[in-house]
C-alpha cells in the first residue's frame, strides 16, 4: 500500500513538472514573438509605399481575390496588363486571402494596415522558428546561445525595408521557407521519419515561390547536416541523397516558371541597375559588384545609414583601381578560405559564412545580372550568418567563462540598444510615400530614382489641390526634380514620363506630349505614356488622335484596367459628339463598341 502511495506521488509529481519543462522550454520562444512583433509594430499603422500597389492595391488579381489567375500568371501580370518574367505567387495569394477576409472596409476600400499587421506577425513567427532551428543546432549549449543570436537577427536594422514595406512579404516567407526546410530536415535526420521529409520539401516548394531568392536553399541543405546532423555524417552518400530529394521541388518551380510567365519585352536600363550602363568596360561589370560586398558588409556591422534606395548613380560604377574593390575582394577571398577550413574541422562559423555565401550569391550581381543594383533586402536571409557569427562569438569568449559571463550579458543588450535606436530612427521614414521620399532625397541625393519619386510625389499633391497658383507651384518645383533625375540617367524612362504628367496638370499639352514621346523613344511598348499621350490630346480636343493612341495602349496591355477605363471614356466622348451632330448610326458603332470592352451582349 505504502509502494502504491509513493509510486502515485511519484506519478502526480512527473505530470506536475510537464507545464514547468514545457515552460523552460519554450519561454525562449513566447519572449521571441513577443520582442520581434514589438521592434516593428508602429509600422501597422503605415501606408502603402513604393511598389505595393504593384503587388497589392492596385493589382486586380489580388483585389479581385483571383488566386487562380495569381497562380497561373507573372509577378506584375496582375497590375500591368502584361506577363514578365517572374514568378513569385505566394505572398500574392497571401494579400489575396487578407483582402477577402480582413482587408476591405463596409466602402471596399483597401486597409493596409492589415497588411502590414500580417507582415510583422510572419517576421515574428519566422524568428520564432529560427530559434528553435538554432535550439536544434545547439542541443547540448545553453538557451543563451540560440536565444542570442535570434534576438540579434529580430532587431537588426537592416530588416527595416523588408518589414516595413508590405511587398517585402515574399523575402520574409523565403526566410520562413529557410529556416522551416532546415529545421524539418534535421528532424528527419534525427527520427528518420520520412513525414519530416516530406515537410521539408513542402516548405522549400514554399520558399521558391516566394521568390527566386529561396532557390539557394537547396545549398544549406547538405551543410547543415554535415555540421548539425544528429548522425554526425562521415560518409557523403547519405547527405547527397537526401539533397538529391530537394530537386523535386525545384523542378516543379521551374516547370511552372516557364509555363506562367513571358517575356514582355522590357529592356533594363541603368536605372534598373547601374550595370545595365551603355558602353560600361568590363573591370567595372566585374569588379562593382565586388565592391558592393564591401558596402553591404558595412551595413551589417554598422546600419547608420539607411537608404530605401542604392539605384543609379547613388552608387557609382568601380574598377579595380579602386580602392573599396580591393579591400572588399580581400575580405570575400578571406571569409571564402575561411569557411574552407572550418568546414574540415566542423566549426559552426563556418556554416555561417557559407550561409552568407549561398543565400547571398544568387543576387550578388556576380553570377549574373539581376534586377537591381543593391538593396537592403537582399541581405534580409544573407544577415543570418551575420548575427549567427556574431552572437555564437559573444557566447563562446564571454557566456562560457564564469568569470565574465556578465559582460556577455552587457555586450549582447548594448547591441541590442544600439539596433532598437537605428530602427525607430528609421522606421518612422516608411510611413508614407511623402517620407519615405523626403528621406531619400537626404540618404540617397545622387540617386535618379529617389529625385523622380519625390517629383512624383509633388506630382501627387498638387493633384489634390485646387488652388492653381499652388497647383503650378508644385508643377515647377516636382518638374525640377524629374529634371535631376533625367540628368543623371537621360534614358529613364519614367522621370520623362512624370514630367509630362505635371505639364499636363497645368494644361501645358504640347509640353506633355513632347515629354511623352521622349518616354515612348526609350521605350516604344511603354503604354501608360502612350495612353497619356493619348488623354493629352484628347484635353487638346483631339479626340480620334486620342483614340488611336489610347487603343494601341490597349493592345499592348489588354489587361490594365485603367487604360481600358480611359479608351470607354474616349468612346463615350466621340460617340456623344456624333449623337450631339444627329448621326445616330456612327454614335450607335461606337457605343458597340464600348459594349465590346465590357464584355456586355450586343443588340
Amino acid at each position: 500500500m505504502a509502494k502504491k502511495t509513493k509510486n502515485k506521488e511519484k506519478n502526480t509529481k512527473s505530470n506536475s513538472s510537464k507545464p514547468n519543462q514545457l515552460f523552460q522550454e519554450y519561454w525562449p520562444v513566447a519572449l521571441i514573438l513577443v520582442l520581434s512583433f514589438f521592434i516593428f509594430q508602429p509600422s501597422i499603422q503605415y501606408d502603402f509605399v513604393l511598389d505595393d500597389d504593384l503587388v497589392l492595391a492596385k493589382n486586380t488579381f489580388v483585389t479581385n481575390g483571383k488566386i487562380g489567375d495569381i497562380m497561373t500568371s507573372s509577378f506584375h501580370e496582375g497590375f500591368t496588363g502584361k506577363p514578365d518574367k517572374n514568378y513569385r505567387p505566394l505572398s500574392m495569394v497571401a494579400f489575396a486571402l487578407e483582402t477577402q477576409f480582413f482587408g476591405k472596409d463596409n466602402n471596399g476600400t483597401i486597409n493596409p494596415h492589415v497588411y502590414h499587421f500580417f507582415n510583422v506577425l510572419w517576421f515574428a513567427i519566422s524568428c520564432g522558428l529560427l530559434f528553435l532551428l538554432l535550439k536544434r543546432c545547439f542541443p547540448k549549449a545553453h538557451m543563451w546561445l540560440p536565444l542570442g543570436i535570434t534576438l540579434l537577427f529580430a532587431w537588426h536594422p537592416i530588416h527595416t525595408e523588408v518589414v516595413a514595406n508590405v511587398k517585402g512579404r515574399d523575402e520574409i516567407f523565403v526566410f520562413l521557407g529557410l529556416v522551416s526546410t532546415l529545421y524539418t530536415l534535421l528532424r528527419y535526420d534525427e527520427s528518420g521519419n520520412k513525414q519530416w521529409l516530406i515537410a521539408s520539401l513542402f516548405t522549400y516548394f514554399l520558399a521558391c515561390l516566394s521568390k527566386e531568392n529561396g532557390l539557394p536553399i537547396i545549398g544549406l541543405v547538405p551543410f547543415t547536416l554535415y555540421f548539425f546532423g544528429k548522425h554526425n555524417h562521415q560518409s557523403t552518400k547519405p547527405i547527397i541523397t537526401t539533397t538529391a530529394f530537394y530537386l523535386i521541388p525545384i523542378g516543379i518551380y521551374f516547370a511552372m516558371q516557364m509555363a506562367f510567365t513571358g517575356d514582355n519585352g522590357d529592356i533594363p536600363g541603368p536605372i534598373d541597375n547601374i550595370l545595365y550602363t551603355e558602353g560600361i568596360s568590363s573591370s567595372e561589370r566585374w569588379a562593382t559588384p565586388i565592391g558592393m560586398i564591401g558596402e553591404y558588409i558595412q551595413l551589417l556591422i554598422l546600419p547608420l545609414q539607411l537608404s530605401f534606395d542604392y539605384s543609379a548613380y547613388q552608387i557609382e560604377l568601380m574598377d579595380w583601381g579602386t580602392p573599396k574593390v580591393l579591400i572588399s575582394l580581400l575580405a570575400t577571398i578571406g571569409l571564402t578560405g575561411l569557411a574552407i577550413y572550418l568546414c574540415k574541422k566542423k566549426h559552426p562559423i563556418g556554416w555561417a559564412i557559407l550561409e552568407m555565401i549561398i543565400m547571398f550569391a544568387l543576387v550578388s550581381n556576380i553570377l549574373f545580372i539581376i534586377g537591381t543594383t543593391m538593396a537592403e533586402r537582399l541581405m534580409f536571409s544573407p544577415s543570418l550568418g551575420y548575427c549567427f557569427i556574431v552572437g555564437y562569438l559573444l557566447y563562446q569568449f564571454l557566456y562560457k567563462n564564469d568569470k565574465i559571463q556578465v559582460i556577455y550579458y552587457f555586450a549582447l543588450g548594448a547591441i541590442l540598444v544600439f539596433y532598437y535606436v537605428q530602427v525607430t530612427q528609421h522606421l518612422p521614414n516608411w510611413e508614407n510615400n511623402l517620407k519615405l521620399h523626403q528621406s531619400g532625397i537626404v540618404s540617397a541625393p545622387n540617386s535618379a530614382r529617389t529625385n523622380s519619386f519625390y517629383g512624383h510625389r509633388l506630382y501627387e499633391e498638387l493633384m489634390t489641390t485646387q488652388d492653381q497658383a499652388q497647383k503650378q507651384k508644385l508643377a515647377l518645383e516636382a518638374i525640377t526634380y524629374f529634371d535631376r533625375a533625367t540628368e543623371i540617367v537621360p534614358s529613364f524612362r519614367d522621370a520623362h514620363h512624370n514630367k509630362a504628367l505635371c505639364y499636363e496638370a497645368i494644361g501645358q499639352y504640347d509640353e506633355a506630349i513632347k515629354h511623352f514621346d521622349k518616354a515612348i523613344a526609350i521605350d516604344p511598348d511603354y503604354q501608360l505614356s502612350i495612353c497619356g499621350k493619348g488623354l493629352a490630346y484628347h484635353k487638346k480636343g483631339d479626340n480620334m488622335t486620342a483614340l488611336q493612341l489610347i487603343q494601341q495602349a490597349h493592345d499592348i496591355a489588354p489587361n490594365n484596367e485603367i487604360i481600358k477605363k480611359n479608351l470607354i471614356s474616349i468612346l463615350f466622348a466621340i460617340r456623344d459628339v456624333y449623337k450631339n451632330q444627329g448621326d445616330i448610326e456612327t454614335a450607335i458603332y461606337y457605343d458597340k463598341q464600348v459594349k465590346v470592352l465590357r464584355g456586355e451582349p450586343i443588340n
